[in-house]
């Protein structure tokens, strides 16, 4: 096919090229070690339903910073609009945006010993919808959680005390959850409708904490 269309080949190639400047694929790394982290050099990143599981390695470092996690949904009055929208992590710790109830949920597990659970007070409205979560920092690995359907605020909630380092080897995943869950609201995969997510935007702000030495030893011991 692509020796009898040279034309829509090139028209190809250069359109991969261009999208891949845009969402900063570029430059093409496979060899981390190398050339660095590529997660410390993100703030905004763009899914949609299905992805996943994403290592923690290339995943959004959303851990230690502000965050904008927003949810285009088209939302129907009499269908199931339930599931997993955003996950990262497992039982060990970790975060999820879910829909429960037809409301929007945001779930903090710290290493499996305290789980803290932010919901909307009241269910979302058919039509169009950005379901949004805003985590403001207001100290060292703690913050406060807002929700919002656009820009109407329907939750909020104090998070004691967030991951500090490593979700482990639980990965991150977009309309799902991918083996073991998060949290015992709900029992894996939970998968929301495509038809209901549309995509996902994260927005990182602020420069994300680090320690190197923590960093290291937690990789070595998923080595």
């Amino acid at each position: 096919m692509a020796a009898e269309n040279p034309d829509k080949l090139r028209e190809l190639i250069e359109m991969w090229w261009q999208q891949a400047e845009q969402f900063k694929v570029l430059p093409l790394n496979n060899q981390p070690a190398k050339f660095g982290d590529t997660r410390y050099r993100h703030d905004t990143y763009v899914y949609y339903p299905g992805i996943g599981s994403i290592p923690e390695n290339i995943a959004p470092n959303l851990r230690n910073r502000g965050f904008h996690i927003i949810a285009e949904l088209d939302v129907t009055a009499d269908a199931n609009i339930d599931g997993a929208l955003v996950c990262h992590g497992g039982p060990s710790g970790g975060y999820a945006v879910y829909i429960q109830n037809r409301r929007l949920h945001y779930v903090n597990n710290r290493l499996g010993a305290e789980i803290t659970t932010i919901s909307a007070s009241v269910p979302l409205p058919a039509g169009r919808i950005s379901a949004r979560v805003v985590f403001t920092p207001t100290g060292r690995f703690t913050g406060d959680i807002a929700l919002y359907y656009d820009d109407v605020p329907v939750g909020e909630g104090r998070i004691p005390r967030t991951t500090p380092f490593s979700y482990g080897v639980d990965g991150f995943t977009v309309g799902h959850q991918r083996g073991a869950s998060v949290t015992p609201a709900y029992t894996p995969p939970f998968a929301v409708d495509h038809s209901v997510l549309r995509r996902v935007v994260i927005e990182g702000i602020g420069r994300a904490y680090r320690d190197p030495v923590a960093e290291e030893r937690v990789a070595m011991g998923q080595q």
